[in-house]
């Protein structure tokens, strides 16, 4: 049995996806793809556009056999974090040979970062550290440290590599790989930029598809950009896009936290430093909405999903003391599976080094202590996004919870 794992949000899944899966089942001749996905929180420090459950049905109907979530410590944390909770989920699984991962241009610089960056020199700690200090932000600083530290016929592909978030990723999809049996493999991405917010190509990218549906195109609109698959799901489950969540629907959710939390610091949230949890303090009663407020923020040395993901974690209270174990998945949250995969889920079930969670309301007695924590953050969040999506359509009010929801099971 080949297995190939991808990790991914697929907020929204695009042409760009499904061709992705069609290349992992061409290029690897994997007889089964496992997808760990991000629940309804996303990486980038945003609610996700649709729920999990209905990205879940997508991906299956598109090509995956199984969606394993990613807990939502690890699918809101930073690159490296995120990186390493998927590869520990893939891992932990115990049937995965590789993981498949979008970059614009295939390389061996990718693997080579990693390794350097796995292992990094005092010098280059003191490099970086002399960049963020004159107030560059991180991603910045750590691609200008690197430079000094690479031949001068590679430093412009090094450049270039840290230009792009798909290619930031890989690196950090290798780091985390060094540690496991899992062996890298890199899919060529076609299509436009990751930030681009252009529809003139087939291959338009999430922020695109996102940016159109919050300016009100409707479901015709964004037809070619998207499989046919996701666009019928979409016209039997979305109302023309009415449940779709917003990242400014959950504004006023976040101010009372912040309001709640304002006499105390924020420091202790995740990603959350003493200067940041001052600026947020300070700033307050200029809050008029969480995108607003995320740009107020922003400065030279503080991204702004950097500042989105600290602003969700103070809302889904994730703390710096939140976090996952090294190397091993707390557990493997299926979300949904293809009936024809059952060789694939015995195979897991055989090898997995983690607790295989169908059912959560099993989840207490599967999970340690400390795991358990981990998988109440997840229902959490869930019931928190869930009431957000009512907001627009009262018909999920009705639907059923974390605790009644079935898996996504498709033939």
């Amino acid at each position: 049995m080949k297995v190939s794992g991808v990790i991914t949000e697929y907020n929204p899944f695009h042409n760009g996806h499904k061709y992705q899966l069609d290349k992992i089942r061409e290029e690897t001749h994997s007889d089964y793809i496992i997808v760990a996905m991000s629940g309804n929180f996303v990486q980038r420090g945003t609610p996700a556009f649709l729920d999990k459950y209905l990205r879940t049905e997508i991906a299956l109907k598109c090509g995956a056999d199984l969606v394993l979530e990613i807990p939502v410590i690890g699918a809101t944390a930073s690159a490296e974090s995120f990186a390493n909770a998927g590869v520990s989920i893939l891992n932990s699984t115990g049937v995965v040979s590789y993981l498949c991962y979008g970059v614009e241009k295939k390389s061996d610089i990718i693997s080579k970062i990693a390794s350097f960056l796995r292992n990094p020199s005092t010098k280059f700690n003191e490099k970086l550290a002399t960049y963020t200090k004159s107030g560059d932000s991180f991603p910045v600083a750590r691609a200008k440290a690197l430079c000094n530290f690479f031949p001068d016929e590679e430093k412009a592909a090094v450049e270039d590599i840290l230009k792009t978030p798909n290619n930031i990723l890989g690196i950090e999809y290798e780091k985390a790989l060094k540690s496991t049996s899992i062996s890298g493999h890199q899919i060529k991405r076609i299509g436009e930029d990751y930030h681009s917010t252009n529809l003139s190509s087939d291959f338009a990218s999430a922020s695109a598809i996102r940016e159109a549906v919050f300016n009100d195109y409707s479901l015709s609109d964004i037809e070619k950009y998207v499989p046919k698959e996701m666009y019928e799901i979409l016209k039997t489950s979305t109302s023309n896009f009415i449940s779709c969540v917003k990242p400014d629907d959950i504004s006023q959710l976040l101010y009372y936290k912040l309001m709640l939390g304002m006499q105390n610091s924020f420091d202790a949230f995740s990603d959350c430093t003493e200067e940041l949890s001052s600026k947020i303090c300070n700033n307050i009663y200029q809050f008029e909405s969480f995108t607003q407020f995320s740009s107020l923020l922003k400065s030279k040395n503080y991204t702004l999903t950097r500042i989105n993901r600290v602003l969700t974690h103070i809302l889904l209270d994730i703390k710096k003391t939140d976090t996952l174990p090294e190397n091993n998945a707390p557990y493997l949250r299926v979300l949904g599976f293809k009936k024809g995969s059952s060789a694939l889920l015995h195979e897991i079930k055989e090898k997995a080094s983690a607790p295989l969670i169908t059912k959560v309301a099993d989840a207490s007695s599967q999970l340690s202590p400390h795991s358990y924590e981990i998988f109440k953050k997840d229902i959490f969040a869930s019931d928190l996004y869930r009431s957000i999506a009512t907001k627009s359509d009262t018909s999920v009010i009705n639907n059923s919870n974390e605790y009644t929801k079935g898996l996504i099971i498709i033939p």
